[in-house]
């Protein structure tokens, strides 16, 4: 009796000489299971707040991740409580459709909570399939009615 199992081999990586890390041949693993999420990319964030007086914000922040092939989308940066606090680091992963080559990142608040502005000192961002890495020294307030921060 003829099987019907299914069989799913996930890539999510060049096979170009051209591209990404220049290999043209890679050795899959096999799975039974498939979820849509094993196709998006996935992007380590760092961003840190200035440590100048007024610096933290309580708003919700939000990272856009642009590229040649498109953009991620606007995505909530799931911090823990302080994370946004004057001189902290905020380091977390976010997953995304692939950009390709990252070109810019636009940063942004949702202008909520009693600290709704924000002291902008510094963003990393790297591509974890490609190894690429973008920084950016900001140094600057992100609030008011514009209240996002487009970079470079």
């Amino acid at each position: 009796m003829m099987s019907l199992q299914v069989w799913y081999f996930p890539c999510n990586q060049w096979l170009d000489a051209r591209r990404s890390d220049g290999v043209t041949q890679r050795t899959l693993q096999a799975t039974t299971s498939f979820s849509p999420d094993s196709l998006l990319m996935r992007y380590r964030a760092g961003v840190k707040t200035g440590d100048v007086r007024g610096a933290a914000t309580d708003s919700a922040v939000f990272l856009n991740i642009c590229g040649t092939l498109g953009s991620t989308g606007p995505k909530r940066l799931n911090a823990s409580a302080g994370s946004f606090n004057r001189g902290a680091l905020c380091e977390v992963t976010v997953s995304g459709f692939d950009v390709g080559d990252m070109t810019h990142v636009i940063v942004s608040l949702d202008g909520s909570g009693l600290l709704s502005s924000w002291y902008l000192d510094e963003v990393e961002v790297e591509h974890l399939g490609t190894g690429q890495l973008l920084r950016f020294k900001v140094a600057r307030c992100v609030w008011g009615l514009q209240r996002s921060a487009c970079l470079p």
